[in-house]
């Protein structure tokens, strides 16, 4: 079996959502979800690039000094992320009751789910969630964010992973435009032809 070369999988293209799928979906959440939790959840991962999991299982004690901890995830890292004032201390109000080692958000996936569909939004199979933590990178790397503080952000323990981004920054993009073998040496047709005809006379 060590000779049988490894099977290539095709990369699927990542989605994320742009700022009025954001807003279209946040208004959907606050607007028709009982589930209080959804709102909050749904704003960790686009906070903080959180899985959802790991959103949705946050205990009082992980809340501390303005940010939030992110414990038994699944790169086995634990990673502290600020948050903003106002939305950290809405957050405190809203588990005051619990107690430090009690979870502060109820199961929410199908409110989300729910939310989903009373939007015009379209995902792809498998992406229900995850969207929301690849809507936090793209933003992050779209912004000039620095890739590096990017995977310790996301927890990756691979750089590999984090580079999946890259496509998304704004100098990424600029240097598919600048550094290329042919940058700033397009004569139009004309000039093509042009020197076409040079060519032939030389031959």
């Amino acid at each position: 079996m060590q000779e049988v070369d490894k099977l290539r999988y095709q990369e699927k293209q990542m989605t994320y959502l742009s700022k009025r799928q954001i807003d279209e979906l946040m208004y959907s959440i606050e607007s028709r979800c009982i589930n209080t939790s959804t709102l909050y959840v749904v704003n960790i991962c686009l906070r903080t690039g959180a899985r959802w999991g790991e959103a949705q299982n946050i205990k009082k004690e992980q809340l501390h000094s303005g940010m939030v901890t992110f414990v038994n995830t699944k790169s086995k890292k634990v990673r502290s992320i600020q948050l903003e004032a106002g939305f950290y201390t809405d957050l405190l109000k809203f588990c005051a009751l619990k107690e430090p080692n009690e979870r502060i958000f109820d199961n929410c996936i199908s409110s989300y789910r729910k939310a989903i569909k009373r939007t015009t939004i379209k995902l792809p199979l498998g992406q229900l969630s995850h969207v929301l933590r690849h809507s936090f990178a793209a933003d992050f790397l779209i912004k000039k964010g620095d890739i590096l503080t990017l995977k310790e952000i996301l927890g990756h323990s691979d750089i590999k992973m984090t580079m999946k981004y890259a496509h998304l920054s704004p100098s990424h993009l600029k240097d598919a435009l600048t550094k290329n073998p042919l940058a700033g040496k397009w004569r139009g047709i004309g000039g093509k032809k042009a020197k076409s005809r040079q060519m032939k006379k030389k031959t």
